[in-house]
């Protein structure tokens, strides 16, 4: 699991509870991974440091291990919130790339960052309002220049695919996906974008919107009955993942 923090705040904390849960509830083994963050650590460390978390596991998972006692051919999802949902799909897409095995079956993606405002292809200006829609969002309140400010401090270009995966060449053979959404949070139609891409690549997709809510609601206001409602489907979504089918083919 990858934390939230705009990619320049959060710990091991912000996923602890999930990481809790699906121990507990799906009988998972958890990696909870703390990458640097910027400004301090420029782009594409904190990315860069995700993904060798991940290739750790790969080579450092079996039923055998001494540290890290699972079978990664059972069930090998990557997931987070926010930041850290851009982080899953971005490794989802360069361990399909490399041949990573064994292979990821899934992705858990809440309230994903997926494209640069800056960088948003024409064909899908139309359909991605929802960071003019949502500027009040109470928790991500975006003003105009926010997002340029931000490639600053990351030092990144808004159209690399290694920070916006929408951009990626090639969105098809990649695994099932499980999307939480809000639907006032200013970056819930490039999830929704992305989203309708993977379905028409023949992806499996299950999306949970929640209307009135904006970004990381859930973890802001965790006593309101929508958020436990949120946290029960966060826990099916992600036994979803683990049942659904996926055929690596590369």
């Amino acid at each position: 699991m990858f934390h939230e923090g705009g990619w320049c705040m959060g710990d091991l904390t912000d996923e602890d509870l999930n990481c809790r849960m699906f121990s507990r509830d799906l009988g998972a083994v958890c990696v909870n991974v703390d990458y640097r963050l910027a400004p301090e650590h420029k782009f594409p460390v904190g990315v860069n440091d995700a993904y060798d978390s991940v290739r750790w596991c790969a080579a450092t998972a079996s039923p055998t291990s001494e540290i890290l006692p699972c079978n990664p051919s059972v069930g090998f999802l990557v997931g987070g919130a926010s930041a850290g949902g851009n982080f899953a799909a971005i490794i989802c897409q360069s361990a399909r790339d490399e041949g990573l095995s064994p292979p990821l079956t899934g992705q858990y993606l809440c309230f994903p960052a997926l494209c640069s405002q800056s960088a948003v292809p024409e064909i899908w200006k139309a359909e991605m309002r929802s960071r003019d829609e949502s500027a009040q969002d109470p928790v991500l309140q975006l003003r105009s220049g926010w997002d340029e400010e931000r490639l600053v401090v990351l030092g990144v270009e808004g159209d690399d695919p290694l920070f916006s995966p929408l951009l990626h060449k090639d969105l098809t053979e990649l695994p099932p996906a499980f999307f939480q959404l809000g639907g006032l949070d200013p970056l819930r139609d490039e999830a929704l974008v992305f989203a309708q891409i993977l379905e028409a690549n023949n992806t499996a997709t299950k999306i949970e919107v929640y209307d009135g809510f904006g970004h990381m609601f859930w973890a802001n206001w965790p006593t309101m009955n929508r958020s436990k409602e949120f946290v029960r489907d966060t826990l099916e979504g992600v036994k979803w993942l683990l049942e659904a089918p996926f055929v690596n083919t590369a």
